[in-house]
């Protein structure tokens, strides 16, 4: 049996000719101003952030950082000292009150 050359696919034309030389760099510089906006964008650093966390990359605060956080942290506890302060006077008020009877509702 005799083998033959498997036969070429035929060549793909394109009716017009394609598009001209020109029209494709204009289009290759539109694609590379819109993809660097996107790349520059916030939505570019927004995934670079992203992949910074994924991979374990971790930015350090720098001190007046960590100092602004520490004092919100020292008024955060305080005000919830006084917030606790205000709970147990509140409750303290209510028990008394009810051991008085003055919550008791409307006669039935």
């Amino acid at each position: 049996m005799l083998q033959t050359p498997a036969p070429l696919p035929p060549e793909v034309v394109i009716a017009g000719g394609g598009p001209s030389t020109e029209q494709l760099i204009v289009a290759l510089l539109g694609a590379a101003v819109i993809i660097g906006m996107v790349v520059l964008g916030p939505v570019g650093r927004a995934l670079a952030d992203g992949i910074r966390h994924l991979l374990g990359g971790r930015r350090g605060a720098d001190a007046a950082e960590l100092d602004a956080m520490r004092e919100a942290m020292t008024a955060l506890q305080h005000q919830v000292g006084e917030l606790e302060e205000r709970l147990d006077f509140s409750e303290r008020l209510l028990a008394q009150a009810r051991e008085r009877g003055l919550l008791a509702g409307p006669p039935k």
